[in-house]
């Protein structure tokens, strides 16, 4: 850290004090350190979370589309099949791409902000970021 890095001051529980000064001595690291350490890793597991359960939900929603598309072809292909059904199904489809777009959307948002942050942080280089 340097010096430059801004201040604040915090309230801890005294307890919570206690145990953070104790990890700090056995890891031979001051007690902003450890400090640093431990909320790092929460981001990191946060992002982590936050990067898999977008691209769950992608996922989902690729398949939702899939399945969609697949009941479409489906009716069209079926000369018995009642024009109100195939305008429902393309109807469907439509609302199935739109919220895949908006998953991808949101997962390329989260994966921008965090490589901003692992750049910024100096974990990696600018020039292994895509465009």
């Amino acid at each position: 850290m340097a010096a430059t890095d801004p201040h604040f001051k915090i309230r801890l529980p005294e307890w919570l004090k206690a145990r953070l000064d104790e990890a700090a001595k056995e890891a031979g690291r001051s007690l902003t350190s450890e400090i640093v350490l431990r909320l790092r890793q929460s981001v990191d597991t946060l992002d982590d979370l936050m990067l898999a359960n977008r691209t769950a939900e992608l996922t989902q929603a690729g398949r939702d589309l899939r399945d969609a598309r697949m009941r479409l072809e489906d009716a069209e292909d079926n000369p018995g099949a009642p024009d109100h059904l195939k305008a429902v199904l393309r109807l469907a489809v439509e609302v199935d791409e739109a919220r895949y777009l908006a998953c991808k959307a949101r997962l390329d948002d989260l994966a921008s902000n965090i490589e901003r942050h692992l750049v910024g942080e100096g974990k990696i280089s600018a020039d292994n970021t895509q465009k």
